[in-house]
């Protein structure tokens, strides 16, 4: 598969190869007699080279790990390229962060997919369309994957997930963790298997909880806590020599999803400690309410 764009760095190493002087008020003159070389007549065949893959995610933290893999993607003897990316559907007026960070890094309209289902067979056609697949990678995109879909890579999907697993698997580990008051976290860099966050580990970083902070600003560290994990391992990953571990089951915690009958705070039955865990903790999804009653105790 052809390459989608050239980066600026291979356009400067091209100018240093035509060895145009750009000074001289007759730039072209030093073409006039040039012919490509044959290494620039197979840039086709050494794009084909490159391990495509697939990125699926939504928000601002996924688009984040998104915009450090298209760096490192650009940098001199990269071997990977980003194929398509996958986002969950956003009201229509607006793009995604990560479908913006994709279209910023000139990824073409027709390789960004925004599905209502990730189930969708229609979907598996086009990604089969654009060559063999070597991964895919997954960052709060908010969805289980198909056995269907779970099938093309031919090194798996690896996801980022923001705790220490087989510590709070599911929906809310950010805000569970926060509500519990835990001091330490972190991210995990596990591979996706049809049970949720059950797949095996490949790497792990611990992240200290400052008892102030809030969840999307640890929302924040834990996904760039994941992203350089992810950047630290890719290389092994897509040369087949990636090792992980499987979870002890019998360590398994899980997260519920955040409801809005939670926001209330009761301050007759929780103490104060248990009222700021929970007020950081529904930061940026709904603010925690409460209602102070003074009474006059003297009657």
């Amino acid at each position: 598969m052809a390459s989608y764009g050239t980066s600026v760095y291979k356009c400067k190493q091209i100018a240093k190869t035509f060895k145009c002087n750009t000074n001289t008020s007759r730039p072209l003159e030093g073409l006039r007699h040039f012919s490509f070389p044959r290494s620039f007549s197979n840039v086709s065949d050494h794009a084909k080279e490159k391990h495509n893959i697939i990125f699926l995610g939504t928000p601002t933290f996924a688009a984040d790990v998104l915009r450090d893999l298209f760096e490192d993607s650009l940098s001199p003897g990269s071997n990977f390229q980003i194929s398509a990316v996958i986002s969950r559907p956003t009201n229509k007026a607006h793009l995604s962060p990560v479908e913006r960070v994709a279209l910023d890094y000139g990824l073409p309209r027709s390789r960004l997919f925004c599905p209502t289902s990730i189930t969708e067979t229609s979907l598996l056609a086009p990604l089969r369309d654009l060559g063999p697949c070597s991964l895919a990678i997954t960052a709060a995109y908010g969805a289980l994957l198909p056995n269907a879909f779970l099938a093309l890579p031919k090194y798996g999907t690896l996801n980022i997930h923001p705790s220490l697993l087989p510590k709070l698997r599911g929906a809310a580990p950010v805000q569970r963790s926060l509500e519990s008051g835990s001091r330490i976290t972190g991210a995990s860099l596990v591979q996706t298997v049809l049970k949720c966050d059950a797949g095996p580990v490949l790497a792990q970083a611990s992240v200290t909880v400052d008892p102030e902070v809030q969840a999307p600003e640890l929302t924040d560290r834990l996904f760039r806590a994941g992203s350089r994990l992810l950047r630290q391992h890719l290389p092994e990953v897509l040369a087949g020599r990636a090792k992980a571990w499987p979870q002890d089951e019998q360590a398994v915690t899980f997260t519920k999803k955040l409801a809005k009958e939670e926001c209330g705070l009761d301050f007759g039955r929780t103490s104060a400690w248990e009222c700021h865990n929970k007020v950081r903790a529904l930061r940026g999804w709904r603010e925690a309410r409460g209602r102070f009653v003074l009474l006059d105790m003297r009657a």
